[in-house]
């Protein structure tokens, strides 16, 4: 910078002279400011964008589950309930397995509801349902595993049976006769603890009976059904004592 010097002199009513001399030197210039925006707004909990300076803005965005406030309303994950929802249970994103069923959350916990012909057999919740139901190997329940020649078919084990014979519960038996299966898979005969019960031709009847007890009602449902030491039915059924007799050990007494 140059500097310029110049004599001023000073008149009065006696000349004093040129004795003082000024330095007059221009000013310094003042420091520029850059073309940067200036950013006053307060700092608050949202988002920033990229740009110059920003040092608060808050964009507003889709509210997610990430525990941040996306969409600056001053709340976090405010969409999203926690305690129940099966994508985001107990945290963000922590899904609730689905597989073979329906998930659900409840209290924060997943829970599962497996689809008809699934099962949670292995205990796991990670993997959902994972057992098919009509599988050999848990066929209709976890618990039941069929014969290696076997088949499942409509969750019952099936297994080739003779022309006489049909599959009950992966056993080949003869309807015709078998007292668990008379007349058909899964029709038992009444069990008779005073008698006994066969199937004949694919029915149940009362072979024999015992301990004072007979089937008076000729129901195979419900087997020897009378206690045959009673004064109506006294040593048989339907005999019956008389006035002033009582049953005693099977047959009609005075008194």
């Amino acid at each position: 910078m140059r500097r310029a010097t110049a004599l001023i002199c000073l008149f009065a009513p006696v000349q004093l002279g040129c004795g003082l001399m000024l330095d007059l030197e221009p000013p310094e210039e003042a420091p520029a400011f850059d073309a940067a925006a200036l950013d006053a707004g307060e700092r608050d909990a949202g988002r920033r964008d990229a740009g110059p300076g920003d040092a608060g803005e808050c964009v507003p965005g889709r509210e997610v589950c990430n525990e941040r406030d996306d969409d600056c309303d001053g709340l976090t994950d405010e969409d999203f309930d926690l305690r129940v929802d099966p994508l985001h249970c107990g945290g963000c994103d922590r899904a609730c397995p689905s597989e073979g069923g329906a998930a659900g959350c409840q209290g924060g916990a997943c829970s599962l509801v497996c689809d008809l012909g699934r099962a949670d057999c292995d205990g796991d919740l990670s993997n959902g349902c994972e057992a098919d139901l009509s599988d050999a190997s848990t066929c209709g329940d976890c618990d039941t595993a069929c014969a290696p020649s076997a088949t499942c078919e409509s969750g019952t084990c099936v297994v080739p049976c003779p022309a006489d014979q049909v599959s009950c519960g992966g056993e080949c038996v003869d309807v015709a006769s078998d007292e668990r299966h008379c007349g058909g898979c899964g029709a038992p005969c009444f069990s008779d603890p005073h008698g006994a019960i066969r199937c004949e031709s694919g029915s149940c009847v009362v072979d024999s009976c015992g301990d004072w007890h007979d089937d008076c009602n000729r129901d195979p449902s419900d087997g020897c059904e009378t206690y045959i030491l009673t004064d109506t039915d006294c040593g048989a059924c339907g005999v019956a004592c008389g006035p002033g007799a009582f049953c005693a050990g099977g047959a009609c007494a005075a008194t």
